[in-house]
This record gives C-alpha cells, structure tokens and sequence, in this order.
C-alpha cells in the first residue's frame, strides 16, 4: 500500500512533477472544510519544489513506512502500520474520505492486534534463535 505509492510518486517526480500542484488545487476543492493551513502547506512545498517534496515524501517517506510496515519485527511492524494510519489521517484532513476512511477501518484493528502480540511476545533476536535451535534435542 505504501510501497506502491513510493513508486507511483517516483513515476511522478521523474515523468511529471506538474502533477503535484494540479493535486494540490484538486485537493483544495475536494476538502468538506477549508483547511487553510494545510493547503497553504501544500502549495509551499508541493506546489514550488515537486520534485524535491515528491521524492523525500512521497517516494522516502512512503517507501520507509512501508519497509517497516512488512517487517517481522513486531515492534518495526507497528511502527510502520502506525505510520501508515498517520498518513492516512493526513489523507482523511485533506477531504480523501473515500480512500482513507477504508484503509483506517483495516489498520486501527491490525494495529490493536500487532500491539498485543508485539507486548505478549517481545521481539526475538535472530542470535538467540539460532541459539535455541541448537540447543534442541534432534539437531
């Protein structure tokens, strides 16, 4: 979900930066409120350097919290998952109801659970694995 938007944001920031401004206004009019603030944000950071913003947000960001996300580790795990919730926070601010009110509805109760299983069971080192399975009789 995040990987795919880092790479659809390294297309844009490659291809077509002039995407990221037309956004920004399509945004504006989309949003049931007037944030003021956030599209302001938008259009000093978006909407004047797209490719620099493009590819630290759209492409790092995205693809960071999306590495994270998929990580066996628990605890990086809920990191990632928490990072995307945010985002998707951020989505909902911006008037994306349609996508972000969905995806919210899946991760809250992911995030619930990798919060439980991450608490019940902390994070297993890779060393003390492979130490375990050693010390199995059988092996």
């Amino acid at each position: 979900m995040m990987l795919d938007g880092a790479a659809i944001n390294t297309v844009l920031v490659t291809v077509r930066p002039g995407v990221y401004p037309m956004l920004g206004t399509w945004l504006a009019d989309l949003s049931p409120w007037r944030f003021g603030v956030l599209h302001d944000l938008w259009d000093r950071t978006f909407g004047t350097r797209p490719r620099v913003w493009g590819a630290v947000v759209g492409v790092g960001c995205e693809a960071a919290i999306g590495v994270l996300a998929l990580s066996r580790n628990p605890r990086r795990r809920l990191l990632g998952l928490s990072g995307i919730a945010l985002f998707k926070l951020g989505l909902l601010a911006l008037g994306l109801w349609f996508w972000a009110l969905p995806w919210l509805a899946v991760l809250i109760p992911t995030i619930v659970l990798t919060a439980r299983s991450s608490v019940r069971s902390p994070a297993r080192s890779p060393i003390r694995v492979r130490a375990q399975a050693r010390s199995m009789p059988g092996r």
